[in-house]
């Protein structure tokens, strides 16, 4: 293209402007695909040099059609114009949900996976694929089965239920496969908020907040004013990261010990006929993935304090098996102290079972004996026990275990218990967990 004087002029002065002149020079850009095919010519049918992802910076070198002719990476090509922006995309603006909680009408799971790659998402892109490349009429055969619907009731009645296997049609489906390949080779994902530990001040604002939007029919724990009950001063624990609750997905383990965590294998779909559960049934996980087992690349220690004082370590890799499918209810109560190695907690031959535990990728030389001191603080809605544990015998605690009754709230014929696992890190108090026998109900 030959510009004569007024029209260079003309460029540099749109240039300087900020505004996109096509074909006059180079300018910078993003992609704002989910994953988008680096072409050889200007056209749908030439040959693909290679895929970019969501957010790729790439420079702009000319506009031919429908089509730009890009570099980045070491590579040039084209690509189509209607997948380029000025902008990077932000991860709200695509995820499932917005920031209330509500879910998001431009909602993008492609683009949010590459966003934020974790393992909940792949099953997201699954579905997605799931609706974008199968027939309405194979989608009818593989879709769940609404409990209480007219058409699934009268199927039941009439002895159609569909309590066999319906035939998959799967194929392979390039970015998914990269999708999949990427969590193969592992990467530290980030820590979430949500769940993370925080210091004692942030969790006493968080009470407040939830206690100001409690419901007359919830479950209300007696309380005690904690600055009194619970002494700091020198701890075992350096830093917060030196422990995490028993609790933690291997996810939330890898952000918080900063290490590597992956998909370890992958198994098929398989079919749930669950209608005496009340909830639908349908086949398992996203797309060509029913489950994975997702692991860290390392090993941790699990620490466990017993009754008696006595101290445990065992050392494992974590693993945990993710799917997708049948809502489990309340089949499995939460409890305090449930393993992260996904076995239940270890019984000694008189039946106890440990007081508390929780997860270091340090190696602690504890006391074998910790000095456990227990106190008892009568509320008018119950009681809350109080577990100081000294790991080292120093007389100063380094963790405290909350363990609040509600007496006035019966569950069957179970009182209603809380338990909050608190951590001395040097000197200062952190919230590490809460658990509760009553949240399913």
């Amino acid at each position: 293209m030959h510009l004569n004087q007024r029209q260079l002029m003309g460029a540099l002065v749109c240039l300087a402007m900020g505004h996109w002149v096509p074909g006059y020079a180079a300018d910078a850009r993003f992609i704002a695909g989910s994953w988008v095919n680096l072409r050889e010519a200007p056209s749908d049918s030439a040959k693909v040099l290679g895929q970019w992802v969501i957010n790729t910076p790439v420079t702009l070198l000319s506009e031919q059609g429908r089509f730009c002719e890009v570099s980045a990476e070491g590579r040039q090509g084209f690509i189509a114009c209607r997948l380029l922006s000025e902008h990077k995309t932000r991860l709200e603006e695509v995820d499932a949900h917005l920031a209330d909680g509500t879910d998001n009408p431009k909602a993008d799971p492609t683009k949010a996976f590459w966003l934020d790659p974790t393992v909940e998402r792949l099953f997201d892109a699954g579905e997605w694929f799931w609706g974008k490349m199968l027939s309405p009429k194979q989608q009818a055969k593989e879709r769940p089965l609404q409990y209480g619907s007219e058409q699934d009731k009268a199927d039941v009645s009439a002895g159609k239920y569909r309590d066999k296997p319906t035939p998959l049609v799967r194929f392979a489906i390039p970015e998914f496969e990269a999708m999949k390949d990427l969590l193969k080779k592992g990467r530290v994902f980030p820590v979430k908020a949500e769940g993370a530990p925080v210091p004692f001040e942030t969790f006493m604002a968080q009470q407040a907040e939830a206690d100001k939007r409690r419901q007359p029919w919830e479950v209300s724990y007696p309380s005690v004013n904690y600055k009194l009950a619970i002494l700091a001063g020198k701890s075992v624990f350096a830093g917060e990261r030196d422990l995490a609750p028993p609790s933690f997905s291997v996810q939330q383990c890898s952000g918080w010990f900063s290490l590597p965590a992956r998909i370890k294998s992958v198994t098929a779909p398989r079919y749930l006929n669950a209608y005496w559960l009340e909830v639908d049934a349908r086949y398992s996980g996203g797309w060509d993935v029913g489950s994975v087992k997702f692991g860290l690349d390392a090993s941790v220690h699990e620490y466990r304090i017993w009754p008696d004082g006595t101290v445990t370590r065992h050392r494992f890799e974590p693993q945990d098996e993710i799917t997708r499918g049948v809502e489990r209810a309340c089949v499995d109560l939460p409890r305090y102290g449930e393993s992260l190695a996904g076995k239940e907690p270890e019984y000694d031959s008189k039946g106890k079972v440990p007081l508390l535990w929780f997860v270091s990728p340090k190696l602690f030389e504890f006391s074998k004996k910790a000095q456990i001191t227990r106190r008892k603080i009568k509320q008018e809605s119950g009681y809350v026990e109080v577990f100081d544990v000294d790991l080292n015998q120093d007389r100063i605690p380094d963790l405290s275990l909350w363990r609040q009754v509600a007496v006035t709230v019966i569950v069957g014929d179970v009182d209603a218990v809380q338990k909050t696992l608190f951590a001395n890190v040097s000197g200062r108090w952190w919230w590490l967990d809460t658990r509760t026998l009553t949240e399913c109900t």
